[in-house]
């Protein structure tokens, strides 16, 4: 009985042993793939990759052998995939020496791609995001005054009226200028010579 309880309790713990074990399930994969051995090479960088202990520098090495395997298996499209995923992480990641020629031509290649390609950043939360700017608002426009009748110019009807009190002088001066002595151009009584302006 104890020993059924304990498979059982090595078997649920099984999984996650091996989940924490992504260390040595890249050796492994690279060994497997130093010795040509594709399939379990393959294997074994998979689950060096689902695993949740592998940092940031071992996960690109994964990426870059998960590629050279592919494509030595005849799977390029799988190949680059690994490699942008690699170079994403660590774009200065170098090849392992002896990898043939063939190899580090399609590697250099995804690594242009990867480096040609941004790299999205994080989305900005709800709470984040700016509202719009105000729309600007012309200041109302005042309708016009009203032109008010301010009358006729006083100024002018100054000038008429200086004009005709001038006007009536000088035919006044005129008229008893009229009633003197003497003789002016035949006419009795004189006369008198008056020139005068008037201006509006």
């Amino acid at each position: 009985m104890r020993s059924l309880l304990a498979c059982a309790l090595l078997a649920s713990l099984a999984p996650s042993l091996s989940w924490a074990d992504g260390k040595r399930d890249l050796e492994d994969g690279i060994a497997f793939y130093e010795n040509l051995d594709t399939d379990r090479a393959i294997q074994r960088l998979e689950a060096a990759l689902a695993s949740n202990d592998l940092g940031a520098s071992d996960r690109a090495r994964a990426y870059l052998y998960l590629g050279m395997v592919r494509f030595e298996v005849g799977n390029p499209k799988g190949a680059e995939s690994a490699w942008m995923s690699a170079f994403e992480l660590d774009l200065r990641l170098a090849a392992p020496e002896g990898t043939s020629p063939t190899t580090l031509e399609a590697m250099e290649a995804a690594r242009a791609k990867a480096k040609a390609t941004p790299i999205p950043g994080p989305k900005p939360s709800p709470t984040e995001v700016q509202p719009p700017p105000p729309v600007a608002v012309p200041p109302p426009v005042e309708p016009a005054k009203p032109v008010e009748d301010e009358g006729p110019n006083w100024l002018l009807w100054g000038s008429i009226g200086g004009g005709a009190v001038a006007a009536a002088v000088i035919i006044t001066v005129i008229a008893v200028s009229a009633g003197g002595g003497g003789e002016c151009n035949g006419v009795p009584g004189g006369c008198l010579s008056v020139s005068y302006t008037i201006s509006p």
